[in-house]
């Protein structure tokens, strides 16, 4: 049971894997209708509630691009969301244990490797004819479709939600008892559309 720190929606977000996306699907729906109210929540009431503790119902690993705000994607408040950015939305070591904190100690219902049109980690790596001429690099190889920016963000994103999976027996353990959901999807920051890929590792 979600404690203090979480609201009301966050709370109910909480009740299941499928509760959690079902929120973000939600959120990203106010967002691409311009309907968001997260916004206008009183901050100073959401800080006093999650000062001292956090509740998150999902965790998404997204790109640094600063286009990608993700709170503002999925319309919601501070505390609601687990966060962790990094050119490409790469799985690494310290990646992958930061989702897992969010899934073994707050347990968060849904974790979501979210890419996004027009990555300029994925640009750069399809472009090099080194493979080691950037430390991202390596980590963005297996998601790569030559010559195809466009599907190699729509394959990085699966690929890493895949490699997330198969380097975590926690992640892979809470979804095969139906306690996590594990998911991908794709941004388009020209149109604001979000394509969610479904729980299918």
């Amino acid at each position: 049971m979600a404690g203090p720190a979480a609201s009301a929606e966050g709370a109910e977000a909480r009740r299941s894997p499928q509760a959690a996306v079902h929120a973000l699907r939600a959120g990203h729906a106010r967002f691409q209708a311009r309907a968001m109210r997260h916004y206008t929540y009183d901050i100073d009431a959401i800080q006093q509630r999650t000062a001292s503790a956090q509740a998150p119902f999902a965790a998404i690993l997204a790109c640094a691009d600063s286009r990608v705000a993700v709170e503002f994607l999925f319309d919601q408040p501070l505390g609601e969301l687990f966060v962790a950015r990094v050119a490409g939305n790469i799985v690494t070591p310290a990646v992958q244990a930061s989702l897992e904190y969010a899934v073994q100690k707050l347990g968060v219902k849904a974790v979501m490797v979210l890419g996004h049109s027009g990555c300029g980690a994925v640009s750069a790596a399809l472009k090099a004819g080194d493979v080691h001429a950037n430390p991202l690099f390596p980590y963005l190889q297996p998601g790569l479709v030559p010559g195809d920016p466009a599907s190699s963000v729509r394959k990085n994103a699966r690929a890493q939600r895949d490699i997330l999976l198969q380097g975590s027996s926690l992640l892979r353990q809470r979804r095969q008892a139906g306690a996590l959901a594990v998911i991908s999807g794709v941004y388009d920051v020209g149109t604001g559309a979000m394509a969610f890929d479904a729980d299918t590792a």
